[in-house]
């Protein structure tokens, strides 16, 4: 092969891979949390309910575009909410998912993923994530919140890798606010 075919190859090989990096990509509905074990989380931990996980968002389908590539959501957002909210047991908070007993006077909360977002600029990528709470005693409402993570860091590679764990480290922003609240609520340790 003379030196135009291996240019032709090369060029080739190149626009293959450019192409690769450019396709679409769909976040995992597994939420990862940092490798590293918070120091201050309590031994004892406080049991919370969850009765129902809403995803308000605007398109629930995309997360959005980061190096130029469309970033989809999780296909199952019941599944990753779970999983993110599942995120609370390593701070201290024992979550359950369904309805709360008749009589239950034990904490009960109501989420809403209000805003999951992911973007690129030049040479960095941010993500950024809103969830709502609302916290029930006894079946009343004893306080709303929302709470907000945020991430910016450079775009090595607009990788799926890079993407996933921009978006998790944004959601322990989230959940490390959301475990103080409910800490601080709890009406009895377990």
């Amino acid at each position: 092969m003379g030196a135009s075919g291996r240019e032709l190859v090369g060029g080739l090989t190149c626009c293959i891979a450019l192409m690769a990096a450019c396709s679409p990509m769909t976040a995992s509905t597994k939420y990862t949390p940092r490798a590293a074990p918070v120091a201050h989380a309590p031994q004892m931990a406080c049991r919370m309910r969850v009765l129902e996980i809403v995803d308000d968002r605007m398109d629930p389908t995309i997360l959005g575009s980061v190096g130029g590539r469309t970033v989809h959501a999780p296909p199952d957002a019941q599944a990753w909410m779970r999983s993110v909210m599942g995120g609370l047991n390593r701070l201290g908070v024992a979550v359950e998912f369904g309805d709360a007993d008749a009589g239950s006077a034990g904490l009960a909360a109501r989420a809403e993923l209000k805003t999951a977002w992911v973007s690129s600029e030049t040479t960095a990528k941010t993500a950024s994530v809103v969830l709502g709470f609302r916290y029930f005693q006894a079946g009343t409402l004893i306080k709303a919140a929302d709470y907000r993570g945020s991430i910016s860091a450079t775009n090595w590679s607009s990788t799926q890798d890079e993407i996933q764990r921009m978006v998790d480290r944004a959601f322990d922003q989230v959940l490390a606010q959301a475990a103080a609240d409910i800490l601080a609520a709890c009406p009895t340790r377990s």
